[in-house]
């Protein structure tokens, strides 16, 4: 299924984040991260094109955290993972050291006759979610979930940032919907401090590249 990942409530305890995004990036980036070929004869095999530990940072680990949350299932979101749509999907999520970031990437496959209304229809449920409110806890962040680029990324794509709230508490998580050849891919990037945008693209250019 498309899902989404944040950091659980063990991370938001005594943390606070402005929501602006870090310049430096820990990621090298190369012209091949956003390149899109043309589409395979088949459905590939997603496990072995997702991204793995070997394609995230030094400390990167897969997540096993469960109070982690998946926004996917909240609301209006839940179009967007368009589950009875396709049994061929993979949802894999990764955590920086110490627990935070957490980066999430889900892929679904889709018949080539059917790919590009699939995308827009997941667009537009993600363009109809105004207001996310996520309870961790006892804690309940609200905020906004804005369209605010179409990056570079795959054949098609845009890019959503949310910034939740609760008194002294924030995250902040960009996400991003992709098409690259006849797979969709969800990408999400959590934190409560110093969210880079520019690691999060890197990272899902990274994993547009291993579609194409």
């Amino acid at each position: 299924m498309l899902a989404f990942a944040l950091c659980g409530v063990s991370v938001l305890a005594g943390c606070k984040s402005d929501g602006k995004p870090e310049v430096a990036s820990t990621f090298a980036s190369s012209s091949s991260d956003s390149a899109t070929n043309s589409a395979p004869s088949g459905p590939p095999d997603l496990p072995t094109v997702s991204l793995g530990v070997a394609d995230l940072p030094t400390g990167w680990v897969t997540s096993t955290d469960k109070t982690a949350i998946l926004l996917g299932e909240i609301g209006c979101l839940k179009t967007a993972e368009r589950r009875s749509a396709t049994k061929l999907s993979h949802y894999v999520t990764f955590s920086g050291p110490g627990g935070a970031p957490v980066f999430s990437q889900s892929l679904a496959y889709f018949a080539p006759a059917r790919i590009a209304a699939d995308y827009d229809a997941a667009v537009k449920a993600l363009d109809g979610c105004k207001t996310i409110s996520i309870k961790a806890g006892p804690v309940t962040l609200v905020g906004p979930l804005s369209a605010t680029s179409s990056p570079t990324i795959g054949a098609q794509s845009r890019l959503y940032t949310l910034v939740a709230r609760s008194g002294t508490h924030a995250l902040t998580e960009f996400v991003l919907i992709s098409r690259s050849a006849n797979v969709l891919m969800l990408t999400s990037y959590a934190t409560v401090k110093n969210p880079s945008l520019s690691d999060f693209l890197a990272l899902s250019g990274r994993g547009a590249a291993k579609l194409a």
